[in-house]
């Protein structure tokens, strides 16, 4: 078991109110090893490359994110502002366009005269993913797709979309930026952690479901068990951390 110093802060102890985390069960190494990011190949965290289309699509941030570099890749691109975000007028057809569970445009939006990208925060958090993973950049005023964009919109390496997005949403981008740093940057450093006591709580939910079902696949080391997790990227952006490089030879040549 492991008993970082963390959980002998006052404050943090409070705020657990007495529940032991999950990941106290782990021995050293593995809560080592998890520490690290994850491969395509090889370590104790790993993201599938191979999804079907159909589990493509039922991932919230991987259909809305193609449907973002799908646009940018027609004609000059996506339009900015000078404080480098999207015109009202993409973010305008992107409100219409998106499909985002739970988010309510009516409710959201009864207070705003006009849509800027920060108000509407699914497309905000969806074009720093894209930017922090160098799927987009600025040209001439336009957000268009980089060599890495147009790659990750060829269909045969569309299986490979929400693995990049997981990856970039969880190791490479600034969480503080969405929460004005509430939490000091944590869980960057630690997703590895956070993600393996969601394994355990879904072990058994993931013995009986279809094994193809799931959207990453999360490997645990040393006495712990391959599982696979339904976990999707919903986090936030470290700035200037490019794409993964280790997926595939051919993104590297992209890039």
């Amino acid at each position: 078991m492991v008993a970082p110093d963390i959980l002998q802060d006052p404050s943090v102890q409070r705020w657990l109110g007495g529940i032991e985390p999950a990941w106290t069960l782990l021995d050293q190494a593995s809560f080592t090893a998890l520490h690290g990011p994850p491969s395509q190949m090889a370590g104790p965290i790993r993201l599938a490359t191979d999804l079907t289309p159909d589990e493509i699509r039922q991932s919230t941030i991987a259909r809305n994110a193609l449907l973002l570099l799908r646009a940018a890749a027609v004609g000059p691109g996506l339009k900015l502002t000078t404080t480098g975000n999207l015109s009202r007028g993409v973010v305008a057809e992107m409100c219409e366009r998106f499909d985002w569970p739970g988010f309510d445009k009516a409710e959201a939006f009864q207070f705003n005269k006009v849509i800027n990208e920060p108000d509407f925060l699914p497309l905000h958090f969806l074009r720093h993913i894209a930017t922090a993973g160098k799927l987009l950049r600025r040209y001439k005023g336009n957000f268009r797709l980089t060599p890495g964009g147009q790659w990750m919109l060829e269909a045969s390496n569309l299986r490979a979309v929400q693995a990049v997005l997981f990856h970039v949403a969880l190791w490479h981008l600034d969480l503080g930026y969405f929460t004005m740093d509430l939490h000091h940057g944590w869980p960057q450093g630690d997703a590895g952690i956070v993600l393996e006591p969601l394994r355990t709580r879904h072990m058994e939910r993931v013995r009986n479901a279809c094994p193809r079902h799931h959207v990453a696949v999360i490997v645990s080391c040393d006495r712990l068990h391959r599982r696979r997790s339904d976990v999707d990227p919903d986090s936030q952006v470290r700035r200037s951390h490019a794409l993964p490089s280790e997926w595939t030879e051919d993104v590297r040549r992209a890039r």
